[in-house]
């Protein structure tokens, strides 16, 4: 089910009603059966698989306990633990190689897949105790809010939540709405708005141009963090609604200043997760910097391929790769060289978002060489059409060029604004709930009509992956 199609805004209410209305030890039985039915939406292969690798997870993490707690005898518990652990790994990673392959469309198998693995991962290495109770551990794996597009929550965090009876609280619903709000505006006022002049460019670079393809890149940066942030502030805010926090996967990433700081900004659950489970694991930096290098390379590949199997996918993370590696030879050196000043922080946040926004060509682009004809298009055929031929191949109208400021300048807005901003205590802080309130709820309300009635089309973007 999609966050912005109508059965959600059916399911949704009908489902915080019920769960503040029923006693609070069946809650998690509601939110259960709430979950699948989101995630079917109809298809009971989504729903075999999602209890699948449930039931594998808990069952290697059970048998990984008994073997810890000394409960498999004669010395074996080490070799019996190291053996669920890799039947864990197994059919977990093999599920989602296999079903990333192209032909095959799992929305958010990479999400619950590595949520399921860093259970098992922490239970084997005794951070946390396997938990005992099925329904509860797989509400964890399916909690719907989360389920399809992350964050990807830690076992610490979501599962004692998931086990708590919460009471109701007036704060948590007014910063759930705000959240809900602010979420839906980036993804059907800004993401879905932009996404029809990115597709005019990369459905045919060649004809787009140079200039076509950085205007359409630049769009694409914005559709992409607006998409996917935009999920995860309406899972934050679905989620706090019913009395759960969820943690923040974005922070302003487009204004970082370097490579490294994008990503502590980006996609934060993911970054964490590789940092924790792949990175560390193989050393980090403490084996020297050669393996260290090798440690950067591996991980950011890995990222690029987790998005899809694909070369371009893997171009993307391993630019990144590569930029990440030269910022952890380079910074040292420069930073007991130079100061702090102004003009450096702006050109590094300036040539920082200049390679974020060029590698997103290798993420865009449907194949690997259609990269590489759009990057061909910019250093041999940048102005070759001209400002005014190259918006009208990318169909910008002259409406579009007033809506468009518009619509960034409130997305501007609505990012500095703090998500309390619906606890009002003042006339002021009224008034500019009111004022945001009104605006946002009828430009979504115009945006999704009109998307329907063009054709349904506002998937998220990360359902993909």
């Amino acid at each position: 089910m999609n966050f912005t199609s109508l059965e959600f805004l059916v399911f949704f209410p009908v489902v915080l009603l019920i769960y503040w209305r029923m006693p609070g030890r069946g809650r998690w039985l509601l939110l259960l059966a709430a979950s699948y039915l989101f995630y079917m939406d109809g298809s009971l292969l989504l729903g075999a698989l999602l209890l699948f690798t449930t039931g594998m997870s808990y069952t290697a993490a059970v048998r990984i306990g008994q073997a810890r707690n000394g409960q498999i005898q004669n010395g074996e518990g080490k070799g019996f633990a190291k053996v669920w652990m890799a039947a864990a790994l197994t059919c977990c990673l093999g599920s989602l190689f296999l079903f990333k392959r192209e032909g095959f469309l799992v929305a958010g198998i990479s999400f619950y897949t590595f949520q399921t693995l860093a259970y098992v991962l922490d239970v084997y290495h005794g951070r946390i105790p396997p938990e005992r109770h099925f329904g509860y551990y797989a509400l964890f794996v399916s909690f719907f809010p989360q389920l399809v597009a992350g964050p990807i929550e830690r076992t610490e965090n979501l599962l004692p939540q998931l086990k708590k009876v919460h009471a109701w609280n007036r704060d948590n619903l007014a910063d759930g709405c705000w959240l809900l709000l602010r979420g839906f505006y980036k993804k059907l006022a800004v993401a879905d708005y932009l996404a029809a002049f990115v597709d005019a460019v990369y459905a045919a670079p060649e004809k787009a141009g140079g200039l076509g393809v950085v205007i359409g890149t630049v769009f694409f940066a914005v559709q992409i963090y607006c998409d996917f942030s935009g999920y995860t502030d309406i899972a934050r805010g679905a989620a706090l609604m019913l009395g759960v926090r969820l943690m923040e996967n974005f922070k302003n990433p487009y204004g970082a200043h370097n490579i490294r700081e994008f990503w502590q900004r980006w996609h934060i659950s993911l970054t964490k997760w590789f940092t924790d489970y792949v990175y560390i694991p193989l050393g980090g930096s403490r084996r020297g910097k050669l393996a260290h290098c090798r440690n950067i390379w591996i991980v950011f590949l890995l990222s690029g391929l987790w998005h899809g199997l694909s070369w371009n996918y893997a171009a993307w993370g391993l630019m990144h790769g590569t930029c990440f590696v030269l910022y952890t030879l380079y910074a040292p050196r420069r930073a007991g060289s130079c100061g702090e000043g102004g003009v450096r922080r702006v050109s590094s946040r300036i040539v920082t978002l200049s390679f974020v926004c060029f590698s997103w060509i290798f993420f865009r682009a449907e194949s690997i060489g259609a990269a590489g004809q759009a990057i061909g298009q910019i250093v041999f055929h940048f102005a070759d059409q001209g400002i005014l031929r190259t918006l009208q191949r990318m169909q910008l109208q002259g409406i579009d060029l007033f809506l468009l400021p518009l619509a960034l300048f409130c997305l501007r807005l609505a990012e500095r604004t703090p998500d309390t901003v619906f606890r009002v205590t003042t006339v002021e802080e009224t008034a500019k709930a009111a004022f945001l309130g009104f605006y946002m709820v009828n430009t979504i309300a115009v945006s999704w009509l009109i998307r329907m009635a063009a054709d349904g089309g506002n998937t998220f973007i990360y359902f993909r992956f």
